[in-house]
């Protein structure tokens, strides 16, 4: 019988042993969703919150998602890394764009201009070679002499007028003037050294390009008759080849100018109004997708520093941004759920030590002989 309680009292020894060694040994690591584990993507006690933010959210085309780039420094410039930039150069871009289709319709517009102009002048000059031809046809046939033809022709050119102030005049191979309605004094004269301004040689280079091409045109600075203003003028020429003459005329070109200046200030006018208005849209749209996307990285921010609480202000948006915010509040309730799941466990493990630590202590007890050791306490279920 002694050796029996021995044995009652060695085995109680040995159970109340393991349990006070099971109750000094920590509680087992989970290896579930929990607080025993630590969350890679959820930042701990003096963590940054941007650099514990998971992947999910920081992407891999995020500038501090790649390690090689925090060794070798950001490469690109941080201003492209905002959205509103982005669409601002977009909009700089646009306007480049438009002001370089202005100015190439502006040229064009120039170069149309100035054709028709000397379409202007080739007409008249073609009807004036037209009646010099048919008297040098009079004088084929002897019904005219030749002097008489050329005197004839010296007085339809000098009476000829076309336009609002266009006139032609005559000059020969030397230069030697034939015919000038408003110069009679130049008449038989050599004009070869006569310059315009800014230094041209006028009549040598008409005869240059008259003998060259058959006809042409010339641009040239001329004082405007009454003033000492110098005004762009253009000029045509074209030879008569059976007496030798050169047929000039020309015409002041300040009306295309000014014509060309009018277009041009409605062309900037309009300019000015639509950048105005890509501006302000510009400005809506970087507003409307920098403010929510700043919200939801705030958000964001939020969920990874654990304060589950925060609201997803953006997940009743009808956009992307919306969908973003419902994903994001989903995930926020996920990751409550799973650290209220972590605290109960918690608990659960507490409540099982201290149930053990007090068993344990029971046993001792009774294994010391003390059989009126009394457990009052109720275990956690």
């Amino acid at each position: 019988m002694r050796a029996r309680v021995g044995r009652q009292q060695a085995g109680g020894r040995t159970h109340a042993t393991a349990a006070s060694r099971s109750a000094d040994r920590p509680p087992p690591r989970s290896r579930g969703c929990g607080a025993a584990v630590p969350n890679p993507g959820l930042p701990r006690d003096g963590d940054d919150a941007d650099s514990a933010l998971p992947d999910f959210i920081m992407g891999s085309g995020h500038p501090d998602h790649h390690p090689a780039r925090h060794r070798k420094g950001r490469t690109i410039t941080p201003m492209l890394h905002s959205s509103s930039i982005r669409i601002y150069a977009i909009v700089v871009l646009a306007l480049l764009l438009s002001l370089a289709l202005a100015s190439f319709l502006m040229l064009r517009e120039v170069e149309i201009a100035y054709d028709m102009r000397e379409a202007e002048l080739g007409a008249p000059s073609d009807a004036a070679i037209n009646q010099l031809a048919d008297l040098d046809r009079q004088v084929a046939e002897g019904t005219l002499s030749l002097e008489a033809a050329r005197d004839m022709g010296r007085q339809t050119l000098s009476t000829c007028r076309f336009g609002r102030d266009g006139y032609f005049v005559a000059f020969d191979d030397d230069p030697v003037f034939q015919a000038h309605p408003f110069r009679p004094d130049w008449i038989g004269a050599d004009q070869s050294g006569f310059r315009v301004v800014k230094g041209l040689m006028l009549f040598q280079e008409m005869h240059r390009i008259a003998k060259r091409d058959g006809a042409g045109r010339i641009d040239y600075w001329f004082n405007k008759p009454g003033t000492d203003i110098p005004e762009m003028k253009m000029g045509h020429v074209a030879a008569f080849a059976p007496w030798g003459w050169m047929i000039g005329s020309g015409a002041y070109v300040s009306d295309i100018q000014a014509d060309l200046a009018a277009k041009r200030n409605t062309a900037l006018a309009a300019l000015a109004v639509g950048l105005l208005f890509l501006a302000a849209t510009s400005y809506f749209l970087a507003r409307s997708s920098t403010a929510p996307l700043a919200t939801t990285l705030g958000a964001m921010n939020d969920v990874a520093n654990g304060r589950y609480t925060t609201v997803i202000e953006v997940e009743s948006r009808r956009d992307e941004f919306g969908v973003l915010g419902r994903s994001l509040s989903a995930f926020r309730d996920k990751l409550a759920a799973a650290e209220a799941a972590d605290a109960e466990r918690e608990r659960s493990r507490a409540e099982q030590a201290v149930a053990v630590e007090r068993l344990g202590r029971g046993l001792t007890a009774l294994s010391s002989g003390d059989l009126t050791h009394r457990l009052d306490e109720a275990f956690a279920p």
